[in-house]
């Protein structure tokens, strides 16, 4: 049996598992580009179901998830959106933060209310363990051991504008890479710019 597996079935058997509120209730919207999220003219996305389309560039694995619905977290969804997001190097999984998910359903919505297109997010790193932090650079007190971050790009849109969506949320961190954005919860707003190295 894998690591993810045993993680799946692990989680199962403890009953509830303690989540995010069904918002996302650390944001706070900045000023100058709060009049165009979709979730400010339709506060009532937040009840909708979430469904997010994702990609793992590292393992080919994509999917269409609905994690929520109904007032209530889909669990079989949301554990196999974190068994996706594994260490892949490792094939190690963890409980991601469900606002690191929610990021990806509001911009997606965003995009596609938009676009009036099918919305792609492409995940380049999830969780991590702290082995595989140290090897790729990572930062020693980062978000992505603890669960509480994701690298990735929505496919249509450049990463400069991806990280003015993001940051328009204030969740927590925001970077823009060479090659993705990084994006974490659960602490005070911040933006940086990095280069080609990992967030």
């Amino acid at each position: 049996m894998t690591a993810v597996n045993i993680f799946r079935r692990s989680v199962i058997r403890a009953g509830a598992v303690t989540l995010a509120a069904p918002a996302l209730c650390l944001l706070r919207p900045l000023p100058a580009s709060a009049a165009t999220r979709p979730d400010v003219a339709m506060p009532q996305l937040w009840n909708e179901p979430r469904v997010i389309n994702v990609r793992n560039s590292n393992t080919g694995e994509a999917g269409t998830f609905c994690y929520f619905a109904d007032g209530k977290w889909q669990m079989e969804q949301y554990l196999a959106l974190c068994a996706l997001v594994r260490d892949h190097r490792e094939n190690s999984a963890i409980q991601i933060e469900p606002a690191c998910f929610d990021l990806i359903y509001i911009t997606q919505t965003w995009y596609a209310m938009a676009e009036r297109r099918r919305a792609n997010t492409t995940l380049t790193s999830g969780y991590r363990t702290p082995k595989t932090n140290r090897a790729v650079g990572g930062a020693p007190g980062g978000g992505h051991p603890k669960g509480k971050a994701l690298d990735g790009l929505l496919e249509g849109v450049s990463p400069v504008v991806y990280s003015r969506m993001l940051r328009s949320y204030q969740a927590g961190g925001v970077g823009l890479y060479s090659g993705h954005v990084h994006w974490d919860v659960g602490r005070k707003p911040a933006f940086w710019r990095g280069g080609a190295r990992e967030s």
